[in-house]
C-alpha cells in the first residue's frame, strides 16, 4: 500500500498558495516573513508596508535585525535558542520604523516553508498606545473609545481567576454584564470543570511569561456560541484576554463536515476495509472497517501510522506483494494490528497514475482472512500432530519391543529374544553349513555369594559380569541371561576350537574383577561349556546345541570350576 500524492492534491496544494498569498497581502495584520538562517526578509504584506513606513523594496532590504531595536535579541532564528524546532512563538519587543520611531508590538511566529526555505511567518500588533494608555490615567475616554469600536471582548482576570477589569467592549459576547463579572471568581460563572481550564491557562501565561490561545464554547442567550481566547501576562499578577467569536468558522466546519459525511456514508458502512496510500507510506484516507480491522482508537491515529514500521512486522515484507507489480492483483498476506497480534488480509487493490504516467497513490479494500488463514494453520497443524503422534507411537513400540526383548537387571538379551535370534542364525547356518557355537556359563558358587553379601550385591556382580562378558564379544555375537547367574552366547562363523579362547578371554577378564561390597572387595570366577552345531547327524535345532553345551558347562562344574570346556560326546556323552 504504498503512493505519491494524488495530483488533485498538488492542485489542491496551489489552490491554498494562492489563497494565502492573497490573505497575506490583503491581511489588516502587519506580517512579513524572514530567512531563519540568515534573518533577511523575504516577504511582506501592504498592512506592514504602511505600520513601518517603507516601501516594498526598502522592506525587502532589510534583515530582522535592522527592525528591532538595539539590545532586544532576535525572537527567532536557527541558530538562536528555539533553533526553529517550535511550531510557534509569541511575545513583545519594539521595532523601529523607518523614521526613527519606536514602536511596541506584540508578535506572533509561526515556522513555515518558504520556496524550500525555513521562514518564519511574524504576525506583529502595535500595541504602543496601549502601554501608553494603561500608564497614563488621563486616557480613559480614548481608551474606552478604542473599545467601543472593537469587536472582540477585552477582560483582566488576575492569577486566583477574579474579573479585574472588563472593558467596553463587544458586552453581547459577556456571559454575565460586566457590573455582575468585576471582583467575582470565575467558579461563580462557570462549571468546575471549565473554571479549572481557564485557572491553568492563566496559570501557564504567568509562568512562562508567553501568550497562550484557547478555544471554548459557551451558552450565550440559549445560543451555543464558540470562542478564540489570546491570553497574554500583563505583570506577575493580571493576565489580558482578548476574546473573538468564532461561531460562525465553527459552524461552518461542522457543516463541512457533515456534508463529507453524507458523502462517505456508504465508504464508511462498507465492511471490508477501504484505504488510499501514498508511496512514501502513509494512509490518506481509510474508512472505519480497517480502523476496527487493525485496531486502532481512531482513523486519525491510522492516518498518523507509518506503513512500513509499525504495519509490518518486517519491513522487508512490504515490496514482495503481487500488488507490487502495478498489475492490480489479488494478495493474500500478514500485517499487524496495533496491539501486536497477527493478522491475514486479502488485498485487492491498484495503483492510479496521472497523466504522465506517475503513480499518484495506491487504493484497495483488504478482508480479514485470519479465521481461514487460521483453519489451514491449524488442518496442517493437525496433521503434523497426528505423524507427530504416529511417531510416537512406533518409538513407544519399539520401546516396548526393547522391553520385551531385555533383561531388566543386566539389559542383555532375555532367554525368549535370544532363542529367536538363535534360530533365525541356526536356520542360515544350517542351509550354508557354516560354523556357529554357543557358550554357556555361569557364575561360580553364587548362591554362597547371595547368601554371605545379600541379593542386592548379588544383582550387581552379576550386572558386571554382563559388562565384562559384552566387553570381550564382536558386535555380531549374541549374548543373553539365560536365567538366574546363568548366560549364553551365539558366536555365528565361529567353530568351537575358534570359541575356547573367546571363553578364556571372558573368563579371565571377570576373574580379574575386583568388585566392592559391603564386606570389601568380592572376586568371582566363571565355568563355561562350549559346543558347536553339527552336521551329521545334523541339528534339528539350536537347542540340540544348547543340550550339548549345557552338558559341557555340567562336566566344568564336576572337574573344579572356574575354567571353559568344550563338549565332547565321548566325555559328556551323546546329546
Amino acid at each position: 500500500m504504498t503512493q505519491n500524492i494524488h495530483p488533485k492534491s498538488k492542485t489542491k496544494s496551489e489552490d491554498e498558495k494562492r489563497t494565502f498569498y492573497l490573505l497575506f497581502m490583503g491581511h489588516s495584520t502587519p506580517m512579513y516573513v524572514y530567512d531563519l538562517q540568515t534573518l533577511k526578509i523575504l516577504e511582506v504584506n501592504n498592512a506592514a508596508l504602511e505600520k513601518y513606513r517603507y516601501s516594498r523594496d526598502e522592506f525587502l532590504s532589510l534583515t530582522v535585525r535592522d527592525m528591532i531595536q538595539t539590545g532586544e535579541d532576535v525572537p527567532f532564528s536557527a541558530n538562536g535558542k528555539n533553533n526553529g524546532q517550535d511550531p510557534h512563538y509569541a511575545g513583545t519587543l519594539q521595532h523601529k520604523c523607518k523614521n526613527g520611531e519606536s514602536i511596541d508590538v506584540e508578535y506572533t511566529i509561526h515556522i513555515i516553508d518558504f520556496n524550500t526555505r525555513k521562514a518564519a511567518l511574524v504576525m506583529t500588533r502595535d500595541i504602543t498606545e496601549t502601554k501608553f494608555q494603561e500608564s497614563k490615567t488621563d486616557s480613559d475616554v480614548e481608551l474606552r473609545a478604542l473599545f467601543a469600536s472593537m469587536q472582540d471582548v477585552v477582560l483582566v482576570i488576575d492569577r486566583d481567576g477574579i474579573y479585574r477589569k472588563v472593558a467596553p467592549t463587544n458586552s453581547d459576547l459577556l456571559i454575565k454584564p460586566k457590573g455582575e463579572l468585576l471582583g467575582k471568581h470565575l467558579r461563580e460563572f462557570f462549571s468546575t470543570e471549565r473554571a479549572a481550564f481557564f485557572l491553568d491557562s492563566i496559570r501557564r501565561v504567568l509562568e512562562t511569561r508567553q501568550s497562550v490561545h484557547i478555544e471554548y464554547d459557551l451558552s450565550i442567550d440559549s445560543q451555543p456560541t464558540w470562542f478564540a481566547a489570546s491570553i497574554s501576562p500583563m505583570d506577575d499578577i493580571n493576565t489580558l484576554w482578548v476574546v473573538r467569536d468564532i461561531t460562525e468558522r465553527k459552524l461552518a466546519s461542522k457543516a463541512l463536515q457533515e456534508s463529507e459525511e453524507r458523502y462517505r456514508s456508504l465508504f464508511d458502512r462498507m465492511m471490508d476495509g477501504i484505504y488510499r496510500s501514498t508511496h512514501e507510506g502513509k494512509f490518506v484516507d481509510v474508512n472505519p472497517a480497517m480502523v476496527r480491522m487493525f485496531g486502532y482508537s481512531s482513523k486519525e491515529e491510522m492516518l498518523e501510522m507509518d506503513i512500513k514500521s509499525e504495519l509490518y512486522f518486517d519491513a522487508e515484507e512490504r515490496g514482495t506483494h503481487k500488488l507490487d507489480t502495478g498489475d492490480g492483483e489479488t494478495d493474500i498476506y500478514r500485517l499487524r494490528r496495533k496491539d501486536g497480534s497477527e493478522i491475514w488480509v486479502e488485498d485487492r487493490g491498484s495503483y492510479s497514475y496521472d497523466d504522465h504516467g506517475n503513480v499518484t497513490f495506491h487504493e484497495g479494500t483488504l478482508r480479514d482472512v485470519t479465521a481461514r488463514k487460521h483453519a489451514e494453520e491449524a488442518l496442517r497443524s493437525a496433521k503434523a500432530s497426528l505423524e507427530k503422534t504416529n511417531q510416537e507411537l512406533e518409538r513407544v513400540l519399539l520401546r516396548e519391543q526393547q522391553l520385551a526383548r531385555t533383561d531388566g537387571l543386566t539389559g542383555l538379551y532375555n532367554y525368549r529374544y535370544f532363542f529367536e535370534l538363535a534360530t533365525r542364525e541356526f536356520n542360515i547356518a544350517m542351509r550354508y553349513r557354516r560354523p556357529l557355537s554357543i557358550l554357556m556359563f555361569d557364575t561360580d558358587d553364587f548362591k554362597k555369594v547371595n547368601d554371605t553379601l545379600g541379593h542386592s550385591a548379588g544383582d550387581k556382580i552379576l550386572a558386571l559380569v554382563a559388562q565384562a562378558t559384552a566387553a570381550q564379544m564382536r558386535s555380531v555375537d549374541i549374548l543373553a541371561r539365560y536365567g538366574g547367574d546363568e548366560f549364553i552366547i551365539l558366536l555365528s562363523q565361529t567353530s568351537a576350537k575358534q570359541a575356547y579362547p573367546i571363553a578364556e578371554r571372558i573368563r579371565n577378564s571377570v576373574a580379574g574383577m575386583k568388585m566392592p561390597s559391603e564386606k570389601g572387595t568380592v572376586s568371582v570366577t566363571l565355568s563355561i561349556g562350549i559346543a558347536e552345531i553339527q552336521y551329521e547327524p545334523a541339528d534339528e535345532s539350536v537347542e540340540h546345541i544348547v543340550q550339548r553345551a549345557d552338558k559341557a558347562l555340567y562336566a566344568v562344574k564336576q572337574a573344579g570350576r572356574n575354567r571353559a570346556m568344550i563338549y565332547d560326546p565321548s566325555v559328556n556323552g551323546a546329546a
